[in-house]
Formats: C-alpha cells, sequence, structure tokens
C-alpha cells in the first residue's frame, strides 16, 4: 500500500493536471450528444501514464483521488475496446478500489468480458481473487460471497465492535446497501429482535421498506414484520422492523413507556440540526439511549465534518466509535451552464 500522501502529491502535480484535464473534458462531454465534440484533442491524452497514475490512486484512501482513479477506468473502458491491455488494467484499477459494482455495470455492458480473469497473469489473478475474499460477506442462503468495497466493510466490521457507530461518507459510497446487510446480520444472530430504522421523509419510508423487504425475500427470510405504521406489533417468534420518520417514532415512544428497540439505526442523521423536526429526532434518540444502553445505535449522515458529536447523544458507557470515509464508487460531475438571451425567450415561448 502505497503512501497516501505520495498519491494526493501526484494528483496536484500540474504535470499530471495537464494530461488528465483533457480526459475530464472528453469523459463529461460524451455524455451530451449535442455538445461540441472538437474541445479536446484526443492525442493530448495519454492513456498508457493516466493508468499508471490511476493504479496509483486506487490504493489511497484520498477522495479526490478515486474520483480520478475512477473516471480514468471508466473512459478507459468506453472508448478503448479494441487495446485488450487498456482494458485489463482499467479492470485492475477498478478491482483495486474494490468498486465491484462498476465492474459489475461494465460487465453488464458488454465493456469487459465475463471470463476475463482467464487470461490474467497467476499472481496477478491470485492478488485479485485474495481481495475480493478479503471485501466480501457470506451469504449462507445463496452459499456464495457477497463483495463489498473497502468502506462497507470497515462499517460491517465496527458495527460488530462498538455497541453505537456514527459513520460518515459520500451518498454514493454504498451506506444503504451496507446497513440492509447489518439489518440482515442482526435478525439473523439475535431471536425475536426489533429494529426501528428512521428515516427524514415519507418518500423513503417506502425506499427503505421495499428495499428491506427485497432483501428479506432473497434471503428466504420469513419469520419478519416490516412495518413504517406507528402501532406496536406483538407477534411471538418474529422480528419487527419499523421503518418510521422521527415524528411516527416518538408517538411510538409516547404511547409505549416500555417499548425500546434492540438496533436503532438513524438515517440521514444530520438532519438532526434541522429546526423542529431535529429536536423531535434529538429527543427520540435521547428517550431510547435512556430506556436501554443495550440498544445497538447506529448512525449515518453524508460527510458530516465531526460524525462523532452525534455520540453525544448517548449513554456515557456506550462503547462508541465513529468512521468518515471518502470512498468514491460513481464519478459526479457539475456543470454551470449559461443559456444565450435569444434562447431563452424561445425556451419561455416553448414551455411557459
Amino acid at each position: 500500500m502505497p503512501n497516501h500522501s505520495f498519491a494526493q502529491k501526484l494528483y496536484r502535480l500540474q504535470g499530471f493536471q495537464n494530461k488528465y484535464i483533457p480526459l475530464l473534458l472528453e469523459s463529461v462531454t460524451q455524455q451530451f450528444p449535442l455538445s461540441n465534440n472538437d474541445t479536446v484533442n484526443k492525442s493530448e491524452i495519454d492513456i498508457r501514464y493516466l493508468l499508471t497514475c490511476a493504479s496509483v490512486f486506487a490504493q489511497s484512501n484520498s477522495g479526490e483521488c478515486q474520483d480520478a482513479a475512477l473516471r480514468i477506468a471508466q473512459y478507459v473502458l468506453t472508448t478503448h475496446q479494441q487495446n485488450e491491455k487498456f482494458i485489463e488494467a482499467a479492470v485492475i484499477v477498478l478491482d483495486t478500489m474494490t468498486n465491484y459494482a462498476a465492474i459489475s455495470l461494465a460487465t453488464e455492458r458488454k465493456y469487459i468480458e465475463s471470463n476475463r480473469q482467464k487470461d490474467y497473469p497467476i499472481p496477478l489473478m491470485m492478488d485479485m481473487l485474495k481481495r475480493q475474499f478479503h471485501h466480501s460477506l457470506w451469504n449462507e442462503h445463496n452459499n456464495r460471497l457477497i463483495p463489498i468495497n473497502r468502506f462497507q466493510e470497515k462499517v460491517f466490521y465496527e458495527y460488530l465492535s462498538f455497541d453505537a457507530l456514527s459513520i460518515s461518507a459520500p451518498t454514493s459510497s454504498g451506506k444503504s446497501f451496507i446497513l440492509l446487510q447489518i439489518i440482515l446480520d442482526y435478525i439473523k444472530v439475535h431471536r425475536d429482535a426489533t429494529i426501528v430504522y428512521i428515516v427524514p421523509t415519507r418518500a423513503l419510508i417506502q425506499q427503505v421498506t421495499a428495499d428491506i423487504n427485497d432483501i428479506l425475500k432473497n434471503n428466504a427470510i420469513a419469520n419478519v414484520i416490516v412495518s413504517s405504521v406507528p402501532t406496536i406489533i406483538n407477534e411471538k417468534d418474529n422480528h419487527h422492523i419499523y421503518v418510521l420518520t422521527q415524528e411516527r417514532l416518538h408517538w411510538i415512544l409516547e404511547d409505549n413507556m416500555s417499548f425500546s428497540p434492540n438496533c436503532l439505526i438513524v438515517d440521514e442523521a444530520q438532519k438532526i440540526g434541522d429546526g423542529s423536526r431535529g429536536i423531535i429526532l434529538q429527543q427520540a434518540i435521547e428517550e431510547i439511549s435512556r430506556r436501554s444502553q443495550n440498544t445497538k445505535i447506529l448512525f449515518a449522515s453524508p460527510m458530516t465534518e465531526n460524525p462523532e458529536l452525534l455520540l453525544d447523544l448517548l449513554a456515557t458507557d456506550m462503547h462508541k466509535g465513529n468512521l468518515s470515509s471518502d470512498q468514491v464508487t460513481v464519478n459526479q460531475n457539475l456543470l454551470w451552464v449559461n443559456c444565450s438571451l435569444g434562447y431563452a425567450a424561445l425556451l419561455r415561448g416553448s414551455y411557459f
């Protein structure tokens, strides 16, 4: 594992930026068929050099380095299909990043052959297999490994180690996926578990409920009742999962003084700072912590500067941990668009 500061120094070198920016511009303009695709001279893009840099960036935990590595690999996969060596190098970059979702998508779209590893040198193939085993969870139902990225692996093992955990990472890092895997693990290990999953909006209730039902169905787990209604369900020999907004959880706590979930997951936990709704969320968390110090609690936030501050809401003698990551699994483009006066008038006449 190279020194992360070396990767960041390499990224900030003007020589690298001079070679990387043409690829960056080209990768963005490819997404817009109506754009002027002559803005970049493709001969300026030194793929061999950029892939070498990407192989260094892929091993770094720096968000900017990972973003560059991912963009270089994706560009190669979509534009250099005739060069097997470049394609192989791009796949290795993605594999080193443990970005198995990107590899799966590229395979699905026929950018990568499904049996690509058969022609790899044995040492390289063994290294990839070792990494895939290390960054995987075992699915007992399907008897197969579920690949996860570096961030997801850290979250899962920190969840096992701490009573309360606060995690912070970009939206695209795979927080939702690993939270579902944690729910699956929790109900497999515990009997008659009660889990509360807090989401900030009613729209997310439907999405999270559907995701939970899907993973339960895919793993043939039937003795689980999933509810978004703020009413206690008393059915013995069943697990209970409540997907609620903070207001609905507050109603349950008010009406049922003995209600105490075994596990509490707070998604978008940074919403605790949002006015009156944040106060309700804080009160609900503090009340659950007061009722039982045995409740496993997880906070999930997108790129919060101080995720550990959320742990101050909980009992002091809980074993607490926090985890921040810059893990990048998808590229994002922020574009500024200037609209000419004549075209703006045309749009107004057509649509308004």
